[in-house]
């Protein structure tokens, strides 16, 4: 069986995958994500619920996965889906560090944009970790705007 990504192939651009399916480097950049993340504040709890709404992708019928190949290497993903309320929930949004500040972000953030319109979303939603300025900067130029603010205590038992 071939995989959904041919590394070898040195095109650049961004191509589409099932989030259920995964590609060859998602664990890779999973991880990359997983380990930055989990250092900021409020980055492991938000990995933790990242690790079951990814899980849960399969049970949802429109999802949908982006990744962006740079010279042959797979260096940037997105996942998201469409809710029952016809929200498009951006689940997942990373470039690997060597390759942020050139346009890859904004790529895969326009192409998700494209699928939420296309599936007839009523608004675009995702997380950002409090402080990630880059983050929010990225979203912010592309119209999203902060309208909550999660805060949460772990049950005691």
């Amino acid at each position: 069986m071939e995989s959904a990504i041919d590394q070898k192939q040195p095109c650049n651009g961004v191509f589409s995958f099932d989030p259920t399916d995964g590609f060859d480097g998602l664990s890779e950049l999973r991880e990359e994500m997983r380990k930055e993340v989990t250092v900021l504040r409020g980055g492991q709890a938000l990995f933790e619920e990242l690790e079951i709404l990814v899980e849960c992708l399969s049970n949802v019928r429109s999802r949908s996965g982006k990744f962006y190949r740079f010279n042959g290497l797979v260096v940037a993903y997105t996942t998201g889906y469409l809710t029952e309320t016809d929200v498009f929930r951006m689940v997942e949004l990373f470039v690997s560090t060597p390759f942020r500040r050139i346009g890859i972000g904004d790529e895969l953030l326009g192409e998700m944009l494209d699928v939420s319109r296309s599936l007839g979303a009523i608004s675009l939603e995702t997380v950002v970790l409090p402080g990630d300025a880059a983050s929010k900067s990225l979203l912010e130029g592309y119209g999203l705007k902060a309208r909550a603010l999660v805060m949460s205590r772990q049950t005691l038992r």
